[in-house]
Parts: structure tokens; sequence; C-alpha cells
């Protein structure tokens, strides 16, 4: 019997490969795109998406599966494990997390299920998700692999910045800001998310383009554990982007990340920004 196993939900827009390596079962949310309801698939996180998403005006909305499909991966795993960590995220207008653990609750007993709330989605949940998909299957129980989660957590950072605000006005991802978001036509934005929580960012050191500060951001960490560029694929600056971090001989090889329908209904289908994990290895 395999110690523990990793349940998460498409919100963390794994690479369906890397979950079948590691065996992270992922429970899909549904789309509302038009007329039609649609799983979110990995092939939907791709440039011809958000192109068609700009060109339609149709952004999807975002459905979370009931807890009923929960209980039912919960089911099936009690018979072959001892211990369940599953990752999702109730910061959003997708709140995977509370029908999970209103599933983990009715199954007592059955195995151990704890159930996390990453503070993320994306690649951000995404990092975590692997991270404790890997120690379970290097033999991690589930208690090592929740106090791995819960130390990751407080470490990782998506800074970003839209071309323009006017979809996170109408998902209500402002909401979860801290402070009233200044802005002028001179100059995007920068926001960090950490912690569930959308902050402007004034604390870098440059006052450059929203581009010249995401660099900056990332530059002022000490220790990197992993790096990830997150894009539409639309923004003209991910090649400069791509320049400045390669340049940088102390930053870790970074990865690329297209995100999907869900972050682009929260947040808009032009976003660029980096998902940062602080620490070694």
């Amino acid at each position: 019997m395999r110690q523990a196993r990793i349940v998460t939900d498409s919100a963390a827009e794994l690479d369906p490969q890397v979950a079948q390596d590691l065996g992270i079962l992922v429970v899909p949310l549904e789309l509302r795109i038009g007329g039609q309801t649609v799983a979110d698939a990995s092939e939907m996180r791709q440039r011809s998406f958000h192109e068609f998403a700009l060109r339609e005006r149709a952004l999807p909305q975002v459905v979370c599966p009931p807890a009923r499909e929960f209980r039912e991966v919960y089911a099936k795993l009690a018979r072959e494990v001892d211990d369940i960590v599953s990752v999702h995220v109730s910061t959003f207008p997708c709140n995977t997390y509370r029908p999970a653990l209103e599933a983990a609750s009715s199954l007592l007993g059955r195995a151990r299920i704890e159930v996390i709330d990453s503070t993320f989605m994306s690649a951000g949940m995404g990092a975590i998700v692997v991270e404790a998909a890997t120690a379970a299957r290097d033999g991690a129980d589930g208690p090592e692999v929740v106090r791995l989660v819960r130390g990751l957590i407080p470490h990782t950072y998506l800074a970003f910045y839209v071309d323009n605000l006017s979809v996170m006005r109408r998902s209500g991802a402002l909401q979860y800001s801290d402070q009233p978001v200044l802005s002028s036509s001179s100059a995007k934005p920068l926001f960090v998310m950490e912690g569930g929580v959308i902050t402007q960012q004034f604390r870098v050191r440059k006052k450059g383009s929203a581009l010249e500060r995401l660099v900056d951001f990332v530059t002022e960490f000490l220790t990197l554990r992993s790096l990830t560029i997150v894009h539409s694929g639309l923004m003209p600056e991910i090649k400069e982007l791509r320049e400045a971090l390669s340049a940088n001989q102390r930053l870790p090889i970074f990865s690329e990340h297209i995100y999907g329908p869900a972050v682009a209904a929260l947040l808009g289908p032009k976003v660029l920004g980096v998902v940062v994990v602080e620490g070694g290895d």
C-alpha cells in the first residue's frame, strides 16, 4: 500500500503527463463558454484560446466541482492508500477548497484526508502540488507531505501585471486586494499575490515600466527554489522578460506556463507574470 497520494483540481493547471507520472488525481473544473458547458482541459492552455476570448469578448464562467465528485475520488483512494493530501484554493470565484473539505469530512475513518488551501491557482498552485507529489512518491507519509505543503505556501508568490484592469474589476479579483489600486495612464500597476491577498507592489527599487519592476521583484530574492514565467502568449513584452531573466546568472533556469480559462476569467486574456518559490533546493 502506498503511503500517500495527492489530489488537486484543474485550477492547478498541471501538465497531464506530470500528473500521471506522479500519480496525482485531478478533479476538473467546468467552464461555461457562450451557451456551452465544457470540462476544463489542458488543450485550452494555449495562445489560441486567449486570442478567441479577446476577439469574441467571451471570457468563461468557472463552475466548481460538487462535493460528490471529491467524495468519489477520496473513497476510491481510501481503499488503496493510508493518507490523502488534497490541495485546492478558496480565495477565487471558484472555491474548490470548500467542496473538497465537505467531502473529506463525510469520509472520516476510512483514511487520513487532509485538505489544504494553497491560496493560489495556476502555476503557483501547480508548483506546490508537484512538490507534494514528488515527496509522496519518494516515500513521505501524509503528515510529512502536509508539513512540506504548509511550509511552501508562505514562500510562494505570484507577481504580475495586466494590459488593463477591466476584467479584474468585473471578476471581483480586486476584492482580494488589501488596498485601493492606484494606476495612471503612463504606468501599469504591478501586483503581487501571496497568502490569497493581492497587493499592489510599491517595494521594488526601480520605478520604471511594469516589466522592469517585475524583473526587479524577482532579483530581490536571495535564493529561489523555482521560477516560472506565466503568460497568455499575447503580451509582446514576453521576449524582453525572457532575455532579462536569462541574463541574470544568479537566477535558476526558468520554465514557462501559458495559463488557462480560469485565470483568464479572473485576470483577463493579457497577463504577464512570474511565479516564484523562495528557498534553496
